[in-house]
C-alpha cells in the first residue's frame, strides 16, 4: 500500500478539523442521501482552503475491466493515487450506459465521502452519524433483512462475474463497510457472500 505523502496528508487534517456536515439533498428509495453534487461542495472547500484536488477518472485495464482510481493532488506538486482505493465498475449489463452512469456515481460519491472522512445518515448519539442510508429512518426502524438479502444477491453476482483476482481484493476491501453491518444484521446473508468470494477467489488463484 503506498504511503500518502505528507503535505496531502497534512492537508487533509486540516481540512477534516473544520468539515462541515453533508448536505442530503437527494432522495433514495428509504432515506435522503448525499449527491456527487453535494459531496463537491466540500471538494472546492478542500481545494480552497487547503490546496487539495481529487479526480476521479474512469479507467480501463487487460483483466481489471472498468475501474475508477481517485487522483489526490496537493499544490505543493505532490500527488497520490494508490491501488488499493480503486474501485471496480460491474454492472451486469456492460451495454447498458445508463446502467453503467449509475454504478459510475454510487463509486464516486462513496470513494468521495470515504476519501474526505465525510458522513451521513442517522443519528447514533449525540455526535455520531451512520453512512449510506442503510440505517436511515431512525433507532425505532432498523434496516429491514430483505434489503441484505437484495444485497447479498448482488454482491453474489458482482463476485461471479470479478475475471481477476486483484480486482475481487479489491471489491471485498470496498464492500468492507457493508459486510460489517450484514453481519450484525443478517449473518446467514453475509455467510451466503463469504461463501461466494471464496470459491471464486480459489477459481481465480487456479
Amino acid at each position: 500500500m503506498s504511503e500518502m505523502p505528507a503535505e496531502i496528508a497534512k492537508a487533509f487534517v486540516a481540512f477534516q478539523a473544520n468539515i462541515k456536515d453533508l448536505n442530503l439533498d437527494k432522495q433514495g428509495q428509504r432515506s435522503s442521501y448525499a449527491s456527487v453534487g453535494s459531496m463537491m461542495t466540500h471538494v472546492r472547500d478542500a481545494a480552497k482552503e487547503q490546496g487539495l484536488a481529487i479526480s476521479m477518472p474512469m479507467a480501463w485495464s487487460e483483466g481489471a475491466g472498468f475501474f475508477i482510481k481517485p487522483v489526490i493532488a496537493h499544490s505543493s506538486g505532490e500527488s497520490w493515487s494508490p491501488d488499493h482505493l480503486a474501485w471496480p465498475i460491474i454492472v451486469d449489463d456492460m451495454t447498458n450506459c445508463q446502467k453503467i452512469g449509475s454504478a459510475v456515481s454510487y463509486a464516486r460519491r462513496y470513494l468521495l465521502q470515504s476519501i474526505l472522512g465525510l458522513a451521513s445518515g442517522i443519528e447514533e448519539d449525540d455526535f455520531d452519524t451512520d453512512d449510506d442510508g442503510l440505517a436511515n429512518g431512525g433507532l425505532l426502524d432498523p434496516p429491514k433483512q430483505d434489503q441484505w438479502t437484495a444485497w447479498a444477491d448482488q454482491a453474489i453476482t458482482n463476485i461471479n462475474t470479478i475475471e481477476n483476482a486483484d480486482i475481487l481484493v479489491q471489491w471485498d476491501k470496498a464492500e468492507s463497510d457493508n459486510q460489517d453491518q450484514c453481519h450484525l444484521i443478517a449473518p446467514e446473508q453475509l455467510e451466503r457472500v463469504q461463501q461466494a468470494y471464496l470459491a471464486r477467489r480459489e477459481q481465480l488463484n487456479g
